[in-house]
């Protein structure tokens, strides 16, 4: 009982910190103990689900999942998660809290789905041709199409992964075009491995990638990266 009590506390502590548009307040409920799951209660605000544009229980559940997904994604914990409609003006809020914001509308929902499977894409398409560089780098170049250059093998050397933190449609306009111009924007982080403290220099091979993707896609494409050592015991 005394680990249960942890945990609802820890819970209690990071709602307080949750604050969603449309939302009163949360209810840790200590008493449901099936399997050792926990039951949060969500309460929204009847005044703007009734104001809201949306399908009938749509924002309620859009909540309930994104809190679910929170609490999975910080804590590690599977909760049950419940809402109540309440006027939040009529009652005091349960917890105070700093602003945080979930994706509550449908349209922005719909926004998020499809950077999702964006990402997901553009992930599938990066580990693809960084295997395809690797075997290059391997191997004599000769039998390949000129497309990974010297310097990119040097850097995919310390790479331990690339993960696609994000990919979204972006409009630009360029100062000598009058038109507008649409292009997918991807960001990455790269993980790697180095004795020395410092940034990594990954351009040329975020470089090649850039140009293996546009050929393979056909589409105007910008690949932007952060990087971080995963090595924390430096050499000098």
């Amino acid at each position: 009982m005394e680990e249960r009590d942890k945990t609802v506390k820890l819970l209690e502590s990071f709602l307080s910190e949750k604050e969603v548009e449309g939302v009163c307040g949360y209810i840790v409920d200590p008493e449901l103990d099936v399997l050792d799951n926990y039951l949060v209660h969500v309460v929204i605000d009847r005044d703007y689900v009734e104001e809201a544009n949306t399908k009938p229980g749509f924002i309620e559940k859009m909540i309930r999942n994104g809190v679910k997904h929170e609490i999975k994604k910080w804590l590690n914990l599977d909760v049950t998660v419940g809402s109540m409609t309440k006027k939040c003006n009529e009652l005091k809020p349960v917890k105070e809290s700093v602003v945080h914001k979930y994706i509550i509308t449908e349209s922005q929902y719909n926004l998020i789905l499809e950077s999702q499977k964006s990402m997901q894409f553009f992930q599938e398409l990066i580990d693809n041709r960084l295997d395809y560089i690797r075997k290059v780098c391997e191997m004599s170049a000769d039998n390949y199409q000129g497309d990974v250059g010297h310097e990119s093998c040097n850097q995919i050397d310390q790479i331990d992964k690339i993960e696609v933190t994000d990919a979204e449609w972006a409009i630009i306009k360029h100062s000598n075009r009058p038109q507008e111009e649409k292009i997918m924007s991807v960001r990455i982080m790269i993980y790697y491995s180095s004795i020395r403290k410092g940034d990594f220099d990954a351009d040329d091979l975020t470089y090649d990638l850039e140009q293996m993707i546009r050929k393979s896609t056909g589409m105007p494409f910008i690949l932007n990266y952060s990087s971080t050592n995963t090595n924390k015991y430096f050499e000098w």
